[in-house]
């Protein structure tokens, strides 16, 4: 909520440009001063000079969103908002475009941040054998930040998760994508804490259940209105989900056995 007050919106299917507002500051008593500003005391500005010409713009219960535009900056960098799970669902864009020996399916899930909603109906109605992640992660490689409790860095490649809150990897199929990235030149790295949750929580324990592994893109400021991440980063993600699926596909005897 602290973040909010100032932030460009957009409103409705109409895309109603508007700004949330707060109190200002100059007008805020010491205590106003001392605590973050809670939502219900934020309003957003769409420009209207009356209750009844703001209310036809935006009815109450309309939805909003951040605007914020795709950028590249600095030493490859790349800015937008949503980046958790956008450079998922760009990743799956790619590896659909290839042809393989077995059954595909590319899910794009829904309410992930909401209780994995969507990865386990899907889980349900596939029942996969194996299930691979693609997602943005944690990156904590900022100033002011102990080299312990980083989650992982940016320029470092692909981050593997072991484990999280809900997850546990499969081990061989987290050993076969580490060989698979080193026979390709791929730098990866091994999210370092146990925090934080995704899909394959679900998919492991829908059903029959699944093999997973999560292979993330690290992602500077998820879950705010601008998330930075690098390209290198993401571009050698979407190399390594191609060759994985692609080895698979090559090689059925590892494909059946990593299935076991």
């Amino acid at each position: 909520e602290r973040i909010l007050p100032g932030k460009f919106v957009l409103v409705g299917d109409e895309r109603i440009p508007g700004v949330i507002g707060a109190k200002a500051i100059h007008l805020q008593d010491g205590d106003e001063r001392k605590t973050n500003w809670k939502m219900k005391n934020m309003y957003i500005d769409v420009g209207a000079s009356n209750k009844e010409e703001a209310e036809k713009l935006a009815p109450p219960g309309e939805y909003i969103s951040f605007y914020s535009e795709f950028e590249e900056y600095g030493d490859g960098c790349i800015k937008s908002k949503a980046l958790d799970d956008r450079v998922g669902c760009g990743i799956l864009m790619e590896v659909l475009k290839g042809n393989y020996e077995y059954n595909l399916y590319a899910c794009f899930t829904v309410q992930e941040e909401l209780g994995l909603r969507g990865a386990e109906t899907a889980a349900f109605r596939i029942k996969p054998d194996i299930a691979f992640i693609f997602e943005g992660t944690t990156c904590s490689d900022v100033p002011e930040t102990e080299e312990y409790a980083y989650s992982t860095k940016l320029g470092k490649g692909p981050a593997l998760t072991l484990m999280d809150r809900g997850t546990y990897a499969d081990r061989n199929l987290v050993n076969f994508i580490s060989e698979v990235a080193r026979k390709n030149g791929i730098e990866i790295q091994f999210k370092q804490t146990a925090t934080g949750g995704n899909d394959g929580a679900k998919i492991q324990r829908t059903g029959k259940g699944a093999k997973v592994a999560i292979i993330s893109v690290p992602c500077r400021y998820i879950h705010s209105p601008s998330s930075i991440a690098s390209k290198k980063d993401y571009e050698n993600c979407k190399k390594l989900a191609g060759y994985i699926l692609n080895d698979l596909s090559n090689n059925m005897d590892i494909t059946m056995k990593l299935m076991k």
